[in-house]
């Protein structure tokens, strides 16, 4: 992540008065790989809980070795399962897989959608349809998304099933390597046997829960350098977020046993802690103030399951909460505070704090419900980080009200393209440049065969010649988040329900913890394409909406009605305002300048200020909490356009 030291004096710089920020280097803005992008604004001081997934989030799996290990377990057990042997000759390809692709269970397709459904790209097997394959199967290159229909393949343990998918699909539907199989539209006939595209994924998810359950777990614990990152920030980043006040939990869908091993090894320092005495859950006392498994998410941000208290040292479970811990979070605090005093917790960056020595409450199962009301949380005072779109980041915001911070590994890759391939995006705006001065000067009057339609067929040519060329600088399925100008399914969910997201959760440390992510504007068609300087003549639509006409109480009652020419405060160009007895004297009626009059009628008044939430983050306490961070500083937050 880089030297520490230069991340501090980067948050420094950050936090800055606006008129300093042209004094800062260029050097010193912090790289895209290390920043938090914003949809919606979120000030990090007025999160009182962070909660965090553990798989992808606190623990990172080496790619694409990881995936390549899952492969590999779920093709041997279809064959284990009954699948031709010949399945074994494919090998992991990551250039292919990316995630949020929709199965059809019908034809058996690898479905690139944009938030509407509109299909981007078909794939069967390995085949890439073109447009007019992909019309015989979807009229108007649609589908519903209908759980009966379609499932869609947006984790990142998904990423080696898509493959898998795709490996298995390929197999039955070319006669070079399955001769003896008949490909149908809806499915494979084989010896003697009809096999639907949608038995074939039920095959797979079968095999890929066995291996999750039995296989995967114990051999990644076998080989945890092998395949699990370990990144000296994250205790860091979390001894801080305790230091400031926040309270802890992590929530993970992983049994006890296997969270503890995993967070051992990350929180670690590679030394075997029980030599030193550690028992129980450490790591757990050390860095959480709870912890949830075996949590069943999605099902956790609804109904749930029953709440089990887990002992940390055997492991055992015990229904309810335990006595001692059956008080809130605030009590717990007091009580142990009063009791025991305080500990210094020393993280590794040398920050203390005042952290009451009190043990950690771990659960297995449980709800949101159950757990919200033992923390004391409320909802919009808790940022929750996770990597699954819809488990941890959909469910919690759509049913809960919490804030979200999305993991997107992938956002690495995504940068380093954005970045290296310049002269296709500035190809692409040329062409686009060319298109729109061609099409400037035509109207209604312009022949549909004239020279400028075949020159405009031209250019739409060379420009999706270039729209490919950068897509597939991504890989064979292209980017993650759009298809040439197009948004994909993912990307609009990411919009919609993440407040934050980055490349890795640890991207937080080179933020100040009181600093406020500022969303950028969101532009609409009209306000991207129309600037400022374009002048208008006004019409009566719009006159009669402009308050020219505002009301200005005079605090005795009256309302008057400030005519064009006066300001917001009443105030008229000439004469003073006659006093409010005046009204009721016509000749003085009479002798009131023009944008000054007594109105009968009751109108609402101007607003105040405070009654516009302009800010999504802010709420009833907005005015105890200062904004750190100037409104045009946008430096995370690129403009994104609807």
């Amino acid at each position: 992540m880089g030297d520490f030291g230069t991340e501090e004096m980067e948050n420094h710089i950050d936090a800055q008065p606006q008129e300093n920020v042209e004094q800062v280097p260029v050097a010193a803005k912090r790289p895209p790989q290390h920043r938090v992008f914003v949809n919606r604004s979120l000030h990090l001081e007025k999160i009182r809980f962070v909660g965090f997934d553990m798989d992808y989030t606190l623990a990172v799996y080496k790619s694409p070795e990881y995936e390549t290990l899952v492969f590999e377990m779920v093709k041997k057990r279809l064959v284990d399962m009954g699948y031709p042997k010949g399945i074994h000759d494919f090998e992991y390809d990551p250039s292919f897989p990316i995630r949020g692709l929709w199965y059809d269970f019908r034809y058996g397709n690898l479905l690139k959608v944009d938030a509407y459904g509109n299909i981007l790209t078909c794939v069967h097997g390995f085949r890439f349809l073109k447009i007019n394959e992909i019309r015989a199967l979807y009229p108007n290159k649609f589908l519903q998304l209908d759980e009966s229909r379609v499932h869609v393949l947006n984790t990142l343990f998904d990423v080696p099933v898509t493959y898998i998918i795709a490996c298995v699909v390929e197999y039955f539907s070319s006669p070079v390597r399955c001769p003896e199989a008949v490909a149908t539209p809806t499915g494979i006939k084989l010896a003697g046997c009809y096999m639907s595209f949608q038995s074939i994924f039920g095959d797979v998810r079968a095999a890929v829960d066995y291996v999750h359950v039995y296989q995967l777990k114990p051999a990644t614990v076998a080989q945890l350098d092998a395949f699990v990152e370990r990144d000296p920030n994250l205790p860091i980043l979390l001894s801080r977020l305790r230091a400031s006040g926040k309270r802890l939990f992590l929530l993970t869908n992983s049994d006890f046993a296997y969270t503890n091993t995993i967070m051992e090894y990350i929180l670690g320092d590679g030394e075997d802690h029980r030599k030193e005495g550690r028992e129980g859950c450490w790591w757990a006392t050390k860095y959480f103030d709870y912890v949830v498994c075996d949590a069943n998410k999605p099902k956790f941000f609804r109904e749930g399951t029953l709440l089990r208290a887990v002992d940390p040292v055997t492991h055992e479970l015990s229904l309810g909460v335990p006595l001692n811990l059956q008080k809130s979070t605030t009590d717990m605090y007091v009580k142990h505070k009063e009791s025991s005093g305080s500990r210094k917790c020393n993280g590794e960056d040398g920050t203390t704090s005042d952290t009451p020595v009190m043990q950690t409450a771990i659960y297995a199962g449980g709800s949101c419900d159950v757990l919200t009301e033992l923390m004391g949380a409320k909802g919009k005072d808790v940022l929750y980080v996770g990597d699954h779109i819809y488990g941890d980041i959909l469910k919690s915001k759509k049913l809960r009200g919490w804030r979200t911070f999305l993991v997107v590994p992938e956002l690495t890759q995504e940068l380093l393209v954005w970045t290296q391939k310049e002269t296709l995006f500035t190809q692409l705006q040329g062409l686009d440049a060319r298109m729109s001065d061609m099409y400037k000067n035509l109207d209604s009057s312009a022949e549909t065969r004239s020279r400028e339609q075949r020159d405009m067929e031209e250019l739409r040519d060379s420009r999706r010649k270039v729209t490919h060329d950068m897509e597939m600088s991504y890989g064979l399925l292209g980017s993650l988040f759009r298809s040439g100008s197009r948004p994909t399914f993912f990307a609009s969910q990411v919009m919609r329900y993440a407040d934050l997201y980055a490349a890795a959760f640890f991207n937080l440390v080179n933020y100040p913890l009181f600093y406020m992510f500022n969303a950028p504007p969101v532009l609409m068609a009209h306000e991207s394409t129309v600037t400022h300087s374009q002048i208008m003549p006004e019409v009566a639509p719009a006159l009669s909406r402009t308050r020219h006409n505002a009301v200005a109480p005079t605090g005795n009652g009256d309302n008057y009605v400030l005519q064009e020419g006066c300001d917001g405060n009443g105030v008229a160009p000439e004469p003073a305002v006659p006093s409010v007895t005046d009204s009721l004297n016509p000749e003085a009626e009479k002798q009131r300048p023009p944008c000054v009059r007594a109105s009968s009628m009751a109108v609402p008044e101007m607003p105040d200020p405070q009654a516009f939430l302009h800010d999504d983050d802010e709420d009833d306490d907005s005015d105890d909490v200062p904004n750190i961070s100037d409104s045009s500083h946008h430096e995370d937050s690129p403009a994104r356009i609807i």
